[in-house]
């Protein structure tokens, strides 16, 4: 079982550490800031009714990765996502091709 001073001496450390001091100012960016305007995505009508229970799947058209549809959407929120973060090779390999399913996932 701690002691009391040791329990006591976390508790400054955390404290002195939380403090506004303590913490480097942060600069609001584009999402923060609420700048980023994302593609609107089309809300459909489809119910499941699992175990009895009848659950929405707005988004199912999603699921379709060759759908027109799909494919556009995607290649907004690729353009949203290229306009804030240009040059990361990590986005650059996903540009030219949609999300696939891989067998056994």
């Amino acid at each position: 079982m701690p002691s009391l001073a040791r329990i006591m001496l976390v508790a400054v450390v955390a404290l002195c550490g939380c403090s506004p001091a303590a913490v480097p100012e942060r600069r609001a960016g584009p999402a923060i800031a609420g700048s980023i305007e994302y593609p609107a995505a089309r809300r459909g009508d489809v119910v499941d009714v699992l175990h009895g229970e009848r659950v929405a799947d707005p988004y199912r058209w999603l699921e379709d990765l060759g759908g027109s549809e799909t494919r556009a959407w995607v290649a907004a929120e690729d353009a949203v996502t290229r306009r804030w973060r240009p040059g990361s090779r990590k986005w650059r390999s996903s540009q030219s091709r949609p999300p696939t399913q891989r067998s056994g996932a």
